[in-house]
């Protein structure tokens, strides 16, 4: 399956499911990150298979998780 843009990841709605590539687009951060912040139990909830082979996200939860980290001024 080929990734979407960026311009289609952002547009898309909050109950779709991306991969890794795609969640690393939409959060303007590589992938090998996403994967640090997995292990170290940071960033957004993930969906893993049962051996962990395949990691997904909401989309939803993406949104949420970088909405929280913004700070008041």
């Amino acid at each position: 399956m080929k990734n979407r843009s960026f311009n289609e990841v952002i547009n898309l709605p909050d109950e779709a499911i991306v991969n890794i590539a795609e969640a690393a687009l939409l959060m303007r951060r590589h992938p090998e990150t996403l994967r640090r912040w997995r292990v170290a139990n940071l960033g957004p909830r993930y969906l893993a298979s049962h051996n962990n082979a395949k990691i997904e996200y909401l989309v939803k939860d993406i949104r949420n998780w970088i909405e929280g980290r913004r700070s008041e001024t």
